[in-house]
């Protein structure tokens, strides 16, 4: 804890020095963000199927990709974390149930676009079956993903995804878990 804070402390004193903060148009509550090169940068929001591209500094959007078609999701996809490998950034959504506790399966998404010098898109396809995936591995059982994977995200021991970050290789991911923990 004390770890994250410090972390949280230097993130402040960092943003205070830059001056100003912007505000970003557009936006509704961003949960994810990768720097595209030193200019730009590409936004999830988890209320909304779409990545919105941002010049520092200046509050328009210089770029959206669209993801309802590709994701074939008809709710939001809910996303929340985001990791870039090389040229592909990863992006995952919260896999979990909503507050009622029932089923969202549109919330069960991993998946990749592509980086080029102008351009991102998305690669493949969404890969649909990562809980259930790590459900029945034998390695995470101490987890209680079945249990968890039945709750609603916000209950006590729920399972919901709420980050993504490259793994210290350079060419693995890591999950994070708002719960179970």
């Amino acid at each position: 804890m004390r770890g994250l804070a410090a972390l949280l402390l230097c993130a402040a004193a960092a943003a205070a020095a830059a001056g100003a903060p912007v505000q970003h148009d557009g936006l509704c509550d961003a949960s994810a963000a990768v720097a595209l090169d030193a200019r730009h940068f590409i936004v999830a929001d988890d209320e909304h199927n779409r990545l919105t591209v941002y010049r520092r500094g200046e509050a328009r959007r210089v770029g959206e990709v669209a993801l309802d078609r590709f994701l074939k999701a008809d709710k939001e996809a809910d996303l929340e974390g985001a990791a870039r490998l090389g040229g592909r950034i990863y992006w995952i959504a919260s896999h979990a149930r909503n507050s009622a506790g029932q089923l969202r399966p549109d919330r069960q998404r991993f998946f990749a676009t592509e980086v080029s010098d102008k351009t991102v898109a998305p690669v493949g396809q969404p890969y649909t079956t990562l809980l259930a995936d790590l459900v029945a591995a034998p390695a995470l059982a101490p987890l209680k993903l079945t249990q968890a994977a039945s709750r609603a995200a916000e209950a006590e021991g729920g399972f919901n995804i709420e980050g993504l970050a490259a793994g210290p290789d350079g060419e693995s991911l890591l999950i994070g878990l708002r719960n179970p923990i």
